[in-house]
C-alpha cells in the first residue's frame, strides 16, 4: 500500500469513526471478539478435562488469548477516540476526501 492509499484509507476510517457508523462496526467487533474468545476458552477447558489431544487444548487457549487480546486493544482505543477526534480538523480530512 502505497503513502498515498494509506493516507486515503486513514482519513476515511476517521470520517466513519466521526459519524459514528465505525464507532457502531468495532463495538459489534468486539462483542463478536469476546463471544468467540469465550467459546475457544470453554473449549480448551473443556478439552484439558476430557483429555483431549494436547495440541487442540494448546491451539484453543491460544486462539482465546489472542482473541481477548484483540477485543482489549479494540476496546481501549475505542474509548480514547474521543479524546483523540478533539485534536483532528476535521475541514481538513473532508477536504482530503
Amino acid at each position: 500500500m502505497s503513502q498515498h492509499e494509506f493516507r486515503e484509507h486513514l482519513l476515511k476510517r476517521w470520517l466513519a469513526l466521526e459519524d459514528g457508523e465505525g464507532i457502531r462496526q468495532a463495538h459489534s467487533l468486539v462483542l463478536r471478539t469476546r463471544i468467540l474468545g469465550l467459546v475457544f476458552f470453554v473449549a480448551a477447558g473443556l478439552g484439558a478435562i476430557y483429555d483431549f489431544n494436547v495440541w487442540i487444548v494448546i491451539a484453543f487457549a491460544l486462539g482465546a488469548g489472542w482473541l481477548i487480546a484483540e477485543a482489549n486493544a479494540l476496546r481501549q482505543r475505542m474509548e480514547q477516540w474521543p479524546i483523540l477526534r478533539e485534536f483532528i480538523d476535521w475541514q481538513r480530512v473532508k477536504n482530503n476526501e
